[in-house]
């Protein structure tokens, strides 16, 4: 029973980020949660040590990953300049990891009691979000935990929302993987269909109200995606268009009402819809920005694309884009590993969906396919692994993983 409290806690803490930087300031505000996350895991895996840990495919690669990119190439070609955070947060993932896979494998857990807490913890988050988002009074108490985006008062046309994530791309990234997730049981379950449509409607509303332009392509892409499997795994090989027809209309309200509920109706254009979708010029800017980041990053890296040129280049330390920022801190080399990692995943996770008989499971190993690709996805947007609250929540996925 401790271990599968101790991994419903830690989902809680993943999801709820406690962050009150006014009374601990910023910089141990981004880590405490982490820190604490890290420590339990050393003591949990202490706690079973009776059991032999054995390091499976993934973890290998996480473990050379981690050597290659913070602590072999750099230490050697650039003496001790170390991304510390980054290291941190490798070696938090790996942790998180190992101790996780070795407590489901030798402990008869209920992992339907814990995948029932997890969807609890997930509503509790979406209606904790709602009311603070609706409500100002509590928006102000839910800031103080969260520090959450201060423009998401109700009457700004620059509607962000980054709920109780660290960013409103990481909140709005989060409910795109669960929307998917709905909609293919929106597709493929009798009944709840009401129950379903409305689940789905207030995740549009989250994504809506993030302003996330990433987790609103993730949704589309992953919803296309779900689609096609859908009719994939279907053994007629075939879907009525009357019924499709019928799907896309109602998504399409979906998203239109959601849409329509955070812009001010006596205003209402094109442009003012959401600011964040819908207006070009804004789209153009902040695409040509990070375009011209990777660019940047992409031209140190060519002045040593074996090792890379390390952490410390002030202009491009913070660029939106892992894969960029992978070639130019760590080169070539570490870069193709990070590329097998993920379509080694990404095949293997697939293949797993499809083989395993168990329903529980299968959901299990859809899931973590699906936040595969949306990871796949994101990383040409933002530099995820250098922050700790969606690929931490990736790599716990990942270990409750039977195989």
């Amino acid at each position: 029973m401790i271990n599968e409290n101790f991994l419903i806690l830690i989902f809680f803490l993943m999801v709820f980020k406690f962050t009150p930087r006014s009374f601990i300031g910023d910089q141990w505000a981004n880590t405490i949660t982490e820190i604490f996350i890290f420590l339990s895991l050393i003591v949990m895996g202490f706690v079973n040590m009776k059991f032999r840990y054995n390091l499976n495919k993934v973890a290998w690669m996480l473990l050379t990953l981690i050597f290659l990119s913070q602590l072999l190439w750099i230490r050697l070609y650039f003496g001790f300049q170390i991304d510390v955070k980054e290291q941190f947060n490798w070696l938090l993932y790996f942790l998180l990891y190992v101790v996780i896979v070795n407590i489901l494998k030798n402990n008869n857990l209920d992992k339907k009691r814990i995948f029932n807490c997890f969807s609890l913890i997930i509503i509790l988050n979406i209606a904790i979000s709602l009311l603070s988002y609706m409500n100002e009074s509590l928006f102000n108490i839910f800031n103080v935990l969260f520090e959450t985006s201060k423009t998401a008062i109700i009457g700004s046309t620059y509607q962000r929302f980054s709920g109780t994530f660290s960013n409103p791309n990481f909140f709005g990234v989060f409910f795109s993987v669960i929307g998917s997730f709905v909609i293919i049981k929106l597709l493929n379950e009798k009944k709840k269909k009401i129950s379903h449509l409305l689940y789905l409607f207030v995740i549009i509303y989250l994504i809506n109200i993030s302003g996330s332009r990433s987790a609103l392509i993730s949704f589309v892409f992953l919803s296309v995606l779900v689609l096609f499997i859908s009719f994939f795994l279907n053994e007629k090989k075939s879907i009525s268009l009357k019924n499709l027809s019928i799907f896309f209309l109602i998504i399409a309200s979906v998203f239109l009402t959601s849409f329509l509920l955070t812009t001010n109706l006596d205003t209402l254009t094109f442009s003012n819809l959401n600011t964040r979708f819908f207006n070009y010029e804004n789209i153009k800017v902040n695409f040509v920005g990070r375009i011209n980041m990777t660019q940047g990053a992409l031209d140190f890296f060519v002045k040593n694309p074996l090792m890379g040129v390390g952490p410390e280049n002030d202009a491009y330390s913070s660029i939106d884009n892992q894969y960029g920022k992978l070639l130019m801190e760590s080169g070539v080399l570490v870069f193709l590993l990070f590329l097998i990692l993920l379509f080694y995943l990404l095949i293997t996770r697939f293949r797993l969906f499809r083989e395993e008989k168990d329903d529980l499971e299968k959901k299990v190993y859809f899931f973590t396919f699906i936040t595969t690709v949306a990871l796949i996805i994101n990383m040409f947007g933002a530099a995820i692994f250098s922050v700790t609250q969606l690929t931490s929540l990736y790599f716990f996925l990942l270990a409750l993983n039977k195989r």
